[in-house]
């Protein structure tokens, strides 16, 4: 009867033991695919950063572009960046009017998926 309680001790023991170990494997792999979230997350919003930056600038140039070729067929520089400011003027009253479809959504399905993304 003495070694039935030694064993059971001792197997209670090592059951604990690896309770604990998964434990700590589980607490592992939570931090892991937490960190991997965080990393694709932060690392389309980088992305999306840097294109925010270098899209302005090159639309700046092409605008200054665009000015003064529409200067010369219009024979005035006034009316070229008029005709730009124009241009730039109906895409903006298009953009608020269709800004819920082409940004609102797709920016909240993109940050939902990303976060809550099951692999």
């Amino acid at each position: 009867m003495p070694t039935e309680d030694y064993n059971t001790g001792q197997e209670l023991k090592k059951l604990f033991e690896d309770f604990t170990e998964f434990l700590e494997l589980k607490y592992d792999l939570l931090r892991l695919d937490i960190s991997e979230r965080f990393v694709k997350f932060f690392s389309g919003y980088f992305s999306f950063f840097i294109l925010i930056v270098l899209i302005p600038f090159s639309l700046f140039f092409l605008s200054f572009a665009g000015a003064y070729y529409m200067s010369e067929v219009l024979g005035s520089l006034f009316y070229g960046f008029v005709s730009v400011g124009l241009i730039y003027f109906v895409v903006i009253i298009l953009f608020l009017i269709f800004r819920n479809v082409l940004i609102n959504r797709p920016l909240v399905k993109f940050i939902i998926n990303s976060l809550f993304k099951n692999k």
